[in-house]
């Protein structure tokens, strides 16, 4: 509960370090992983890099969880970007697309009860689509994106739209 707390009221980073605790305790149980994660995808600092091997650590532990495996891909997308990193780029889109294929994942809701929409370009090619939800914010780019409106995927590119 602290961890959820220090995040209520914008600690993010402290946050991240009690949920980080709690996965060491019980590194089996899912909750704290999963609050990790929605602690460390829609935050506008780096993603923490102790954050980022928990999310994967859970997520190569339990495979068939493909939350967890979407969590781990998209810290790691974070994380590259922030630092112009392309080397992890096959296995970040290993993860995303194999979150993708088996679970589903291109609606969900988070934690948080917020709505999340999940787009992948698995191609040479950039892909057009129309966003059709409401009004949101891309997690990873942080750029609002509205109903209605057009967006652009470049080739093997992701984006994890948040409503509002």
């Amino acid at each position: 509960m602290l961890g959820l707390t220090y995040f209520l009221v914008d600690r993010s980073a402290d946050a991240v370090n009690t949920l980080l605790t709690a996965a060491k305790l019980d590194p089996k149980e899912e909750t704290a992983a999963r609050y990790v994660g929605d602690v460390t995808l829609p935050d506008s600092a780096d993603p923490n890099p102790a954050a980022v091997t928990e999310l994967c650590r859970f997520a190569d532990a339990n495979p068939k969880n493909k939350t967890a495996t979407a969590f781990c891909g998209g810290a790691l997308l974070r994380e590259a970007k922030g630092d112009a990193d392309t080397t992890r780029l096959p296995e970040i889109l290993h993860r995303l697309a194999d979150a993708s294929r088996a679970g589903g994942a291109k609606d969900g809701t988070n934690r948080r009860g917020k709505v999340l929409h999940y787009y992948f370009n698995y191609s040479n090619d950039s892909q057009h689509f129309t966003y059709s939800h409401g009004t949101g914010s891309d997690l990873l780019s942080q750029a609002s994106v509205a109903a209605g409106q057009s967006v652009t995927l470049q080739p093997w590119d992701v984006a994890i739209v948040e409503e509002q």
